[in-house]
């Protein structure tokens, strides 16, 4: 999405959601029917101070305050809060890479269908769990939901 004419004329971050449990609690997602759900890690776009998120029941695109408030529990046990790794998209578009093998089981049999969009890169193997690991540091900026709250 964050390749397209449209989004190419605005600066847009690719937001990965995750944490150092890999169990973050989102609410209003087409899986969970609305019910928060756990996510290993999700992926959305941070464009115009507006939430892409393709999975949401909320609306498409979010404002982030709406997004953050009706997704994510501010009170809820640790391991269930959300961190947030800010990229640039352009950035990301030149370094990520994702062959999916983090979504096949130890049969090589996928665990969820998968997107229908190709996956990026996938000649480079990948790269993803740099990306999900928000206890080190690397490409874009972590915030807390606290910090993520406060953007434009």
């Amino acid at each position: 999405m964050c390749q397209t004419e449209e989004f190419r004329k605005m600066p847009r971050k690719v937001v990965f959601i995750s944490n150092a449990h890999r169990t973050c609690a989102i609410s209003n997602q087409k899986v969970g029917n609305g019910e928060p759900i756990i996510w290993d890690y999700h992926v959305v776009l941070l464009a115009q101070g507006k939430i892409w998120d393709m999975d949401t029941l909320l609306s498409f695109p979010c404002g982030i305050s709406r997004y953050l408030t009706q997704s994510f529990l501010k009170n809820t046990f640790e391991k269930y809060l959300p961190k947030f790794r800010l990229i640039d998209a352009d950035d990301f578009i030149d370094v990520f890479a994702s062959d999916r093998r983090h979504m096949l089981d130890d049969n090589g049999i996928p665990i969820h269908p998968p997107p229908p969009w190709p996956a990026i890169h996938p000649e480079r193997g990948s790269n993803i769990y740099d990306f999900i690991n928000m206890e080190r540091r690397g490409l874009g900026k972590i915030l807390n939901l606290e910090q993520f709250g406060k953007l434009k």
